[in-house]
């Protein structure tokens, strides 16, 4: 696990980065995908370093939980030509594995099955 002072010093140092870009940068620059991933791992950072809330950082003014819960099962419901209780969500390459992700009926419960069929399972909160 990273020490305090070396999460809080790269928070820091991103901060003051997107903090000149988003006053002084060009309109390109602060829509930037790198801009946009920066600004995410900076709120992810005060989280970890306990100056935001978990319920605050899970709530619609970071995460979005409920959302997120809310569109996993439409997705669910929306889904055509499944039987049974398990639903295909996406899949992803990750070097030669390829995982399925699945949900069941309950949308806070989720499966990874691999190519080589071994399967976790878990739930989202």
């Amino acid at each position: 696990m990273r020490s305090e002072e070396e999460v809080r010093g790269l928070r820091d140092e991103l901060l003051k980065l997107t903090g000149y870009i988003s006053d002084y940068g060009k309109r390109e620059n602060r829509a930037a995908e790198s801009m946009v991933f920066a600004n995410d791992a900076c709120d992810v950072l005060t989280w970890v370093l306990e100056e935001e809330s978990t319920e605050r950082f899970r709530s619609d003014a970071y995460l979005d939980l409920p959302q997120l819960r809310r569109l996993a099962t439409e997705e669910f419901r929306g889904s055509s030509g499944s039987s049974g209780d398990i639903v295909p969500i996406s899949c992803a390459e990750d070097g030669d594995a390829l995982y399925r992700y699945t949900a069941s009926r309950d949308p806070t419960l989720m499966t990874r099955t691999t190519s080589t069929s071994s399967r976790i399972s878990y739930r989202i909160r």
